[in-house]
């Protein structure tokens, strides 16, 4: 079965609905102008931006008179936070906080040699790099995402290898295959990561598959399924493990040496613990998905 026939999975497609629009999970639909919201904003902020934007489309002055007589009876849905996708973005958000504090904590570090001020400033990129991986996964784009997802990787393996040298010259010579090489052996799920990326971003027929769709006789293309943001979002777990895994490793004496109350203790199997519940839960949508549960058992070996 071609995977792009994945997309009658109703609870799936529940679970990770496709915002075309970018982050934003809510928009008015027969607005003359795309506004975006987040579906967890209140209900009765929504009415008041509604009528706003209707009095504006028929020139009417008055807001008020608006609620009144047109959206007296209109309701919108108010998320809680709990859909899968949701806490997922917020689990990644949290672990990029995480991310930040700990790169400015080792930003302190005096005497520092310049193979590791560039390493710690190529870590620094990942906080932002997330956003655009987050973005093309909330419009249900696979292989864009693990383009970009592919390139933070190997960003990564570089600035954990360069970080341990001295010698100034290795910022110019090291490359990003001989980082990746020596990195897949210090973290165990780091190769077949990095495999399964580089099959998609190089267009392997194991990848490629999963953009065909076909229907009877007729075969298309699919370029954006809410399938595809689940394996996304399967990825942007395992980095996010994966970066706050690859600070505390490089700087854990030091880390473990400043204060509680800026910077929490590492709890690796905790964060292992949290990171397997939540790939767990986008598996049980397909347990026989090939990809979803090589991404949920990447942890757990």
């Amino acid at each position: 079965m071609l995977t792009g026939d994945k997309e009658s999975n109703e609870p799936l497609r529940a679970a990770f609905p496709l915002f075309q629009e970018g982050e934003y999970d809510f928009c008015f639909k027969k607005s003359a102008w795309q506004i975006g919201l987040h579906s967890t904003y209140p209900d009765s902020l929504k009415r008041k931006i509604a009528a706003a934007v209707i009095s504006e489309q028929l020139g009417l002055r008055s807001v008020d008179y608006v609620l009144k007589n047109y959206l007296a009876g209109v309701t919108y849905t108010q998320e809680d936070g709990t859909r899968l996708d949701l806490r997922i973005r917020s689990f990644v958000s949290r672990k990029m906080l995480d991310l930040e504090s700990l790169i400015a904590c080792v930003s302190e570090l005096p005497n520092k040699p310049s193979c590791k001020f560039v390493s710690e400033w190529t870590l620094a990129r990942a906080p932002f790099s997330m956003e655009l991986l987050a973005y093309c996964g909330q419009r249900g784009a696979l292989f864009e995402a693990l383009a970009i997802a592919r390139m933070m990787f190997e960003q990564l393996a570089w600035a954990y290898v360069i970080n341990t040298e001295t010698d100034e010259n290795a910022v110019h010579k090291l490359s990003a295959s001989r980082a990746v090489a020596f990195f897949k052996l210090k973290f165990c799920f780091a190769g077949k990561l990095y495999g399964w990326l580089s099959n998609h971003v190089h267009w392997a027929f194991d990848g490629h598959k999963k953009s065909m769709i076909s229907r009877g006789k007729e075969k298309g293309h699919c370029l954006a399924s809410s399938y595809f943001k689940a394996l996304v979002f399967s990825i942007m777990i395992l980095f996010s493990k994966l970066y706050i895994d690859v600070v505390w490793d490089l700087y854990g004496g030091k880390l473990s040496m400043h204060p509680p109350d800026r910077l929490k203790p590492h709890d690796k199997l905790a964060l292992t613990e949290e990171c397997v519940a939540l790939l767990n839960d986008i598996r049980s949508y397909d347990n026989h998905d090939a990809d979803l549960k090589l991404l949920s058992l990447m942890l757990e070996e």
